[in-house]
């Protein structure tokens, strides 16, 4: 099948939360990402429909489910639907604003694609951990000082913001990248900023994990504030 045929196959939400799910077979999946590598829209497209399915995640991962017992409509519920009716409103922003610089991470062109972004974005970049992988760790990692690097006459800023697993990455007892972490905001000073969410911390430490984050870590914000932020600013935005 050509490329384009597979980006015409692509147009149904359907297919395209199976791509995102992981439920495409391998050739396809491969075909798929060649598709995205060569058109934009659809890139942004999946992008968009990824973001959204992760903040509907999180934003009612706190929600507590209803008790078996049965309960009257009444304080509980009317306390319930304004947190239902914010994360409606949440994720109604993040739509309209995730579509300006959003970039894919399983492209094969993602450092081109990351690249040409650069001067839309007038050297900003958010990348986006939220699993605990050691390899997006790495890749994480390599990507920032990289900018950092070959950037480095124009003042770029990178902030490195993790969540859910990705907290991992930047807790001093766990993650296997401590020195390097550390050795990044040492030699980058304020170009480089991690960031944990407030959230994701909180959620460990209730159930029992006490959560020791490597110093100078940012810890006042959570994932999903602290993306919107940054896009209302103009950044060009990597999800790892």
């Amino acid at each position: 099948m050509k490329k384009h045929d597979i980006r015409e196959d692509c147009v149904s939400d359907i297919r395209l939360q199976a791509f995102i799910d992981d439920e495409l077979p391998g050739e396809e999946r491969q075909r798929f990402l060649e598709a995205m590598e060569e058109d934009p829209a659809l890139r942004e497209r999946v992008c968009r429909m990824r973001m959204t399915s992760e903040w509907v995640r999180q934003a009612f991962e706190d929600v507590e489910p209803p008790s078996k017992a049965p309960i009257r409509a009444g304080r509980a519920t009317r306390r319930r639907w304004p947190m239902a009716l914010a994360a409606s409103l949440l994720l109604f922003g993040v739509g309209l604003l995730v579509g300006r610089l959003c970039v894919d991470h399983e492209t094969a062109g993602l450092q081109s694609v990351v690249l040409q972004d650069i001067e839309a974005s007038r050297h900003r970049v958010l990348l986006h951990i939220e699993e605990s992988d050691p390899e997006r760790f790495r890749n994480a990692l390599d990507q920032a000082e990289r900018l950092l690097t070959e950037y480095a006459e124009t003042g770029i800023r990178v902030d490195v913001l993790v969540n859910a697993g990705g907290i991992d990455l930047l807790r001093a007892d766990v993650s296997p990248y401590v020195q390097r972490v550390a050795g990044l905001m040492q030699r980058f000073g304020n170009h480089i900023q991690f960031v944990a969410c407030t959230n994701s911390i909180r959620r460990l430490e209730e159930r029992g994990q006490q959560v020791i984050l490597i110093d100078h870590v940012r810890t006042d914000t959570t994932a999903v504030d602290h993306v919107i932020h940054r896009l209302q600013e103009g950044w060009a935005y990597v999800r790892i």
